[in-house]
């Protein structure tokens, strides 16, 4: 009975990681920049206008049929204007960064037109911190998006264990575990440490 407790436990600690611990991390740790940033202070998207724009220019080149999904995504905050507040760009962003691959099918997007207006929007967002928050809040932003970057790379290694939604059977979990740990790949080390990382000691 032990047993059968554990192997359900240990995909549960994993996923509750990926899923919603990871986000609550990434959550505080953007808790200092949003203190230092106005609330009235408004920017124009003139990144994500360029890159939403280039992205329309590439697919009329190529002759690619229809609408791009993800320029539609973005194009009512691109054209407001006077901009958006920070909370509203770094809304728009996180909502970008958030999609998994599952959803970029099922919607008609191009995982890689997102990804350039995803890193269009992180310029904007870093304007708008500096318009609305000077040299300090920059200097906020800057660090929090370092670990950020950290914890989604932590985040999208795990899912390889566990799945996207950490709904992995039990059984793959653990069978995933076992290869990694009498694997000699660097690679496969590392996510074996991370795991037992995010998952916590008893659960290990």
């Amino acid at each position: 009975e032990a047993k059968v407790l554990s192997a359900h436990r240990s995909p549960d600690a994993l996923a509750e990681w990926v899923t919603e611990g990871s986000k609550k991390v990434a959550n505080r740790v953007y808790d200092s920049v949003d203190n230092l940033v106005r609330p009235d202070v408004t920017t124009e998207l003139r990144a994500t206008t360029q890159a939403a724009q280039k992205i329309l220019d590439q697919r009329a080149a190529s002759r690619i049929p229809g609408d791009s999904a993800a320029v539609k995504t973005v194009m009512d905050a691109a054209t407001t204007p006077g901009g958006l507040p920070y909370q509203g760009i770094k809304g728009l962003r996180s909502f970008l960064g958030e999609i998994s691959e599952q959803e970029i099918i099922s919607q008609g997007l191009r995982s890689s037109e997102v990804k350039q207006l995803y890193g269009a929007m992180t310029q904007d967002l870093r304007q708008s911190v500096l318009n609305g928050g000077g040299a300090a809040a920059l200097t906020a932003f800057n660090k929090a998006n370092s670990i950020f970057e950290n914890i989604a790379a932590r985040r999208e290694s795990l899912a390889k264990i566990i799945g996207v939604k950490g709904d992995a059977a039990p059984e793959a979990v653990f069978a995933r575990l076992l290869a990694m740990a009498g694997s000699k790949s660097s690679a496969d080390i590392a996510r074996l440490q991370q795991a037992r990382k995010a998952m916590g000691a008893e659960a290990w």
